[in-house]
C-alpha cells in the first residue's frame, strides 16, 4: 500500500531509517550519522504545503519512502527515496516515485531535482525507469539530476 505519510507515522519513519545499514544511509544522507534525525523525521511527517511524503507498506511496516520539499521558485522539488535494504530491487522505489510524481503534477511542480552520489546506481535506475525526460550533471562525486514532469506521463501512469 502507498499512502501519504502523517504525523502518527514519525516512529514508523525513524525506525526505517534507523534500520539502514551504514551504506544505505551515507547513500541517503552522505554520511554515515545525520544529524539531528529526529527533527529530520518530524518535519519529514508534517503537514506542511512545500513538502509531501508519501510510504511504502508492505504487511503494515513501512519499506520505503519517498518525499519532495518545494524550492523557491515554486515550481521545482528537491526529491529523495529511501527503501529498506531487504525491500530494494522489488520496484518500490520506482512506485514511490511514480505516485510522487502524481502528488507533484497535481501541486502543480514542473519538475523534481535531486543530489545523487556518483556510486548510487540503484537511485539513478530508479529515476531513469520512472521514463521521464531528465538530464544528469556531474559535479564531483554527485549528479545532479533534473527530471521533467511530463503532465502526458501522469495520464499513462
Amino acid at each position: 500500500m502507498i499512502r501519504q505519510l502523517r504525523t502518527a507515522d514519525g516512529p514508523a519513519v525513524r525506525e526505517l531509517h534507523d534500520g539502514l545499514s551504514e551504506r544505505d544511509t551515507y547513500l541517503r544522507f552522505f554520511t554515515l550519522r545525520p544529524a539531528r534525525l529526529p527533527q529530520f523525521v518530524d518535519r519529514l511527517v508534517s503537514d506542511v504545503a512545500r513538502r509531501a511524503a508519501i510510504g511504502a507498506f508492505v504487511d503494515g511496516g513501512l519499506v520505503g519512502v519517498a518525499s519532495y520539499e518545494v524550492a523557491a521558485d515554486a515550481v521545482t522539488a528537491d526529491i529523495a527515496v529511501v527503501v529498506a535494504h531487504h525491500m530494494q530491487t522489488h520496484g518500490i522505489g520506482t512506485t514511490l516515485l511514480r505516485n510522487l510524481v502524481s502528488l507533484a503534477q497535481s501541486a502543480g511542480l514542473r519538475r523534481f531535482t535531486a543530489e545523487v552520489l556518483l556510486e548510487n546506481t540503484a537511485m539513478l535506475r530508479v529515476l531513469r525507469d520512472c521514463g521521464l525526460p531528465s538530464t544528469v550533471s556531474r559535479a564531483g562525486s554527485v549528479n545532479h539530476v533534473v527530471v521533467e514532469l511530463d503532465a502526458a506521463w501522469a495520464a499513462d501512469a
